[in-house]
């Protein structure tokens, strides 16, 4: 029912924002990963982050030009030393709890697709 609403394939609905956030995070990314992370991103974001074991680098506020360049920053710090990171995740909120700022998604998912990398979105303030 959420999917039809929405008008996407499918849809997963969690009972709990903060748990969500904080437990799930490590699904997708590990010591090997990088994480790109915005700094005003709710507390929850950030401690799924940190347990996740991945890279974090944090970006100004809603500022793709600045995640942009730390991200190719920390990609060339780690070419630099013969690897690579497995995954990169970018993980930032629709609409942001403490500050009500609404994330510019399109210029996010441009540079995640330029890059290759991945977006946690979190939905909770936008869509509940």
């Amino acid at each position: 029912m959420i999917a039809q609403f929405l008008g996407v394939e499918d849809a997963i609905c969690f009972p709990m924002g903060f748990s969500t956030n904080s437990m799930n995070i490590s699904a997708f990314v590990d010591k090997d990963c990088l994480i790109l992370s915005d700094q005003l991103n709710h507390a929850s974001l950030v401690l799924g982050s940190r347990q996740s074991g991945a890279a974090i680098v944090v970006f100004k506020h809603n500022d793709v030009s600045d995640m942009d360049k730390k991200l190719l920053d920390a990609v060339s710090l780690k070419r630099s030393e013969g690897s690579s990171f497995k995954k990169i995740l970018i993980v930032i909120e629709g609409v942001y709890s403490m500050e009500g700022t609404i994330v510019n998604l399109p210029a996010f998912i441009e540079v995640k697709k330029r890059r290759k990398a991945y977006l946690f979105l979190d939905e909770a303030h936008s869509i509940g």
